[in-house]
């Protein structure tokens, strides 16, 4: 699938635009309670490119362009990499004063921000 048919969904809630990249999975084990979501997420990937965005006058998402720079230095552009696969360990505490669906989205976002730079899972 094409990554970038996600922004959609990832510029309102990550404050982040895919620009290219070819998602080849998505899997994710989560689970939750009112104080935590816990879980593994597999995200594969190919030829990963990022912006970072800031609301603008008007609430206009704008590119945050040296922060874009540096973040797509820290991404890995692919999952694999060569004969290691990376997995995302979810273990992200709930804000009580926001909903299941709220913790649900963080955690596995969690989880894929943790593939995408390369975190070891320990």
């Amino acid at each position: 699938m094409n990554a970038t048919l996600l922004n959609q969904i990832i510029e309102p809630l990550a404050m982040a635009s895919v620009k290219e990249g070819k998602i080849k999975k998505l899997d994710f084990n989560l689970s939750g309670n009112d104080y935590k979501g816990t879980g593994d997420v597999l995200f594969l990937y190919n030829d990963l490119n990022v912006e970072i965005l800031k609301k603008g006058k008007d609430d206009e998402l704008k590119t945050r362009d040296l922060i874009s720079f540096f973040a797509n230095k820290l991404v890995k552009n692919e999952n694999p990499r060569g004969d290691e696969t990376y997995t995302g360990k979810v273990d992200f505490e709930r804000d009580i004063y926001k909903s299941f669906f709220n913790l649900l989205w963080k955690s596995l976002f969690d989880g894929v921000k943790k593939t995408v730079l390369g975190k070891k899972n320990k």
